[in-house]
Formats: C-alpha cells, structure tokens, sequence
C-alpha cells in the first residue's frame, strides 16, 4: 500500500506545484466532460425520442456516481493516497467517453455518464489533496483559485469545441476525441505524481467505520456546513446555466441564435469564474472570506435575477452579465479552504469532499426542478417530432436560480452570525474562568 507524501520538506516545492498543474489538468478535462452535454440538448431528444425531463433523467446519471462519492473519496485520498486513485480515475473517464461515442441505447448512454460521473469524483478533491500536502500553506488558496480557473478553461473549451464538432460531424464522433486525449493524462499523472512507498509508523490508517465517524464529524461541523451551503449557492448557476440549461435557454429567445453562438455566450460565465476564482484567492490575504462570500452570494443574486429580463436582442449584455456571475461567483473555491482551516488537518481532504458533496447536492436538486418546471409550463408544441419549451417557460425555470440564492444567502448569513456568537459567548466564559 502506497500513502502520499504527506511532508512538504520530503519534496522541492517546484515538483509539487508540477504534481499540483498536472492534477489541474485532469479537473480541466473532467469538466470538459461534464459540459459536453449541454451542447447536445437537441440531439439527444432527437436521437432517444424523449423530453426536457427525459434529457435531465439522462444527464443526472453523472450526478448519481459523482455527488456520493464525494463522501467518500476524502477519506480514500487520505488513506490511499492520489496516484492510483487518480489514474482509476482517468480510466473511468475514458471508458466513459469511449461508451458515449458508440452508443445505440440509452442504457449505454447512462452508464458512460455514470464512469465519467466516477472518475470526475477524484479531480479537484485530488488536487486539493496534493496542494495541502505539499505546497506552501499561505498559497494553498491560490492553487484552489487557479486549479477552479483551469476548470473553467476545461468548460469553455468543452462547449465551444463541442458545439463546433457537433455542427460538422456526427456528435457522437466528439466523445471519441475526449476518450483519446485522457490517454494522455493518464500517462502524465502515472510518471509525475510520486508517492511514498513505505508509510511511516505514526500513520494510523482508518477502517471503514472509522472512515465514516470522519464524515459524522465533518457533518456536525457547523463551519463545513454553512461552506457547503454558500459554496452551492454560488456554483449553482455554473452547474445548472453553465453546464445544462444556458445553451438551449439562449436558442429559445430567438431562431437567429445557433448552437455555437448560444455556446459562447455561455461560455462568458465560465471566463468570468476563470478570472475569478485566483482574484478570490488574492483578495482573501486582505478581506475576510466571510465577508466576500456574502457579498459575492448577494450580487450574484442581482445577477441571476436580471438575466432573467433580459431579451434575445441584447445577447451581448447576457454575456456580460454571465461573466459577472462566473467572476464574483469565483468566491466559491474560498469555502474549501475555510474548510480546511476548520478542520482537523488529517481530515483536510474529507473537509473538501464533503463540501464538495454538499454544492453538487444542491446542483443536482437544482438541475432537476429546472427540467421539472421547464416540462410543467410545456405548451405542448412538437416540431419534427421534438418538444419546443418557450422562452417564458424557460424564464419562470430559471427564475428558480435566484428564489433558491436568495433563501440560502439569509440561511449562510444567520449561520454566520450564530457561530461567531457562540464563539465569543466561548472566549467570554473561558476568560472568567481564568480570572
């Protein structure tokens, strides 16, 4: 059994920022994998005959392997270590793509989300991982910063690269691209990611159970709750505008408006969160991270909520206002590090995960309501065979976005104040005590 290098002094600090980019580079691929979807919105329904709701139903097979795991891949980071569980990985990642590329049912289709939903599991809390245990502490927020930033160029590129690939080939030739190019990752992260080969005696390894009383402890965590929380609530229009719903929103407000077009407006969200998540990192060394949270969670909402009344004739005002919300939205990646720094350093991995959880839970829940309240306010329009959502449809599904930011930022807000209450109610009573 192999553990990683756990101490900073056993490895050169350029190594490990090496081990850190190459990890990057692995999230950057899964969340080109996780977008591609989005771009595919027609032709899904066009190829299985289903609807909105149908399409989610497919899609959430990512979620359904990915969101649980993040229970547990902590923990497995921690005990394993990143180099085997990260090359699993990749595999899964592939084999995935390489399903999607061949599929003639939709069982194949969902099983492929399903490995690439496994193997995506991995990425960030891997390079987190890597990041706590060998990079400069006082750079950990910027690695998490730049490491979400590469994500986004993975997104980016993931819609762009497949909606043009989608126009001129057949769409399902798109995913046997991405399964050969994590070949190449694979490689990298099998020669450069180094572990130990001997685990120091004062490492006491957990079992199962006791891998899951970490995660009772990380539950009853009021910190890592409230991380979650406002960390969902930032991400949650990344996931479900960015990933899912945005493409064929845009399409919706106007005939004039293709696939590509509506991809790169979406794509803006992305660019914004790519240029946010490092300015969130600089700017937590001068403003509490609490503090920018709330006032990201807050204009983020004012962002949402006027997207929402905002017409096809001003597509670049949308992109705009997408790259602002992926720009203050960049605020998100300081959850995980608050969480780290509320936790036992032995759970710093689990902290992540478990976070990580909680925002992909709430993504999740969202994406579903979005395609659920899309197919209620269905008129029942078909053309050649494919349902047609209108655009007011579309805006009163999307308006779900912020009613649900607005509720959680009070929520994340009273937390707040409550736990900083508690704790100067603690420093109060143990000053009396000493005197």
């Amino acid at each position: 059994m192999h553990s990683f290098v756990s101490s900073r002094k056993e490895i050169n600090q350029y190594l490990a920022w090496v081990m850190v980019a190459i990890a990057a580079l692995f999230y950057s691929y899964e969340f080109i994998l996780r977008v591609a979807p989005s771009t595919m919105f027609d032709d899904f329904i066009v190829f299985y005959h289903i609807t909105a709701t149908d399409v989610n139903n497919v899609v959430i097979f990512y979620a359904l392997a990915y969101t649980p795991m993040q229970l547990i891949v902590g923990p497995l980071f921690d005990k394993y270590g990143v180099k085997k569980l990260l090359f699993f990985a990749v595999l899964c990642c592939i084999v995935g793509s390489y399903f999607l590329s061949t599929m003639s049912y939709i069982w194949v289709c969902r099983a492929g989300l399903f490995l690439m939903g496994l193997g995506s599991s991995f990425a960030f809390v891997g390079v987190l991982k890597i990041a706590a245990a060998t990079v400069n502490r006082k750079y950990l927020g910027l690695a998490s910063g730049i490491t979400t930033a590469l994500g986004m160029v993975g997104a980016i590129c993931g819609q762009s690269i497949a909606a043009y690939i989608n126009l001129r080939f057949d769409w399902r030739y798109t995913w046997w691209l991405y399964a050969i190019s994590g070949l190449t990752i694979a490689f990298l992260i099998s020669v450069f990611i180094k572990e130990r080969t001997q685990i120091p005696e004062e490492i006491d390894l957990p079992n199962v159970q006791s891998l899951f009383k970490q995660l009772i402890l990380l539950a009853q965590n009021r910190v890592v709750l409230l991380c979650g929380l406002i960390g969902g609530i930032l991400y949650m229009p990344i996931s479900v505008f960015g990933s899912v719903w945005g493409i064929p929103y845009l399409t919706s407000l106007s005939k004039n408006i293709s696939t590509v077009q509506a991809s790169n407006t979406v794509a803006m969200i992305f660019t914004g969160m790519m240029v946010g998540c490092p300015l969130a990192g600089i700017l937590s060394r001068y403003i509490t991270s609490e503090k920018l949270l709330i006032g990201s969670s807050i204009c983020v909402l004012i962002l949402n909520t006027a997207l929402i009344f905002i017409t096809s004739n001003f597509l670049l005002i949308i992109g705009m206002i997408l790259f602002l919300i992926g720009l203050i939205g960049g605020a998100e990646v300081l959850t995980f590090t608050i969480a780290i720094e509320n936790s036992p350093r032995y759970l710093a991995a689990s902290a992540v995960a478990f976070v990580n959880f909680i925002v992909m839970i709430i993504s999740g829940i969202m994406q579903y309501v979005v395609g659920l309240t899309l197919d209620y306010f269905w008129d029942g329009a078909i053309i050649n065979g494919i349902p047609i959502y209108s655009a007011s449809a579309y805006r009163i599904a999307i308006a779900t976005i912020p009613v649900l930011s607005a509720l959680g930022t009070l929520i994340f807000i009273s937390g707040i104040i409550q736990t900083k209450s508690n704790k100067n109610l603690t420093a109060i009573t143990l000053d009396k005590i000493k005197h």
